[in-house]
């Protein structure tokens, strides 16, 4: 597996990202230029050979603090340990880049994300009642502390 992280969002990438989520259920390419736009975005990708496996994708939400917004793993090569891999490539780059903390949104049913963000050091601060019948769990973690002057 190799992992690569991205800045900047080609043609290339889009295209690969967009097949991932196709598979995974559903792209949108109105929503994701909609939350992507202007901000400063990190892409984090898992290849096995040429092809993309699996993402995550976040983003500077303002000064020191970065949401982890959406991923997805192919099918083929969930529960192997991808995710966890690129929530930690995410972490350190974050953690090497001024980001003091992460935060991130997870459906109260999505089980394998939740235990990633546990396995990460993520601390559950947070419920969101998203819709009537829809929790949603917000995780964060303090990389680094903040110097106080």
């Amino acid at each position: 597996m190799n992992i690569k992280l991205f800045t900047e969002l080609t043609d290339e990438i889009e295209t690969q990202i967009e097949q991932l989520f196709d598979l995974c259920g559903g792209y949108s390419q109105r929503v994701f230029d909609y939350i992507l736009c202007g901000r400063d975005v990190l892409f984090c990708m898992a290849y096995q050979g040429d092809m993309l496996v699996a993402t995550s994708i976040g983003y500077v939400t303002r000064p020191g603090i970065f949401e982890s917004w959406v991923g997805a793993v192919h099918p083929d090569y969930r529960s192997k340990g991808i995710g966890l891999e690129l929530q930690l490539a995410q972490h350190a780059h974050c953690q090497g880049n001024g980001i003091h903390f992460i935060e991130t949104i997870t459906s109260n049913d999505n089980f394998p994300m939740q235990l990633i963000n546990l396995k990460t050091g993520m601390k559950i601060v947070g419920m969101i009642c998203d819709k009537p019948d829809e929790i949603k769990l917000k995780f964060t973690k303090c990389l680094q502390t903040i110097d106080s002057e």
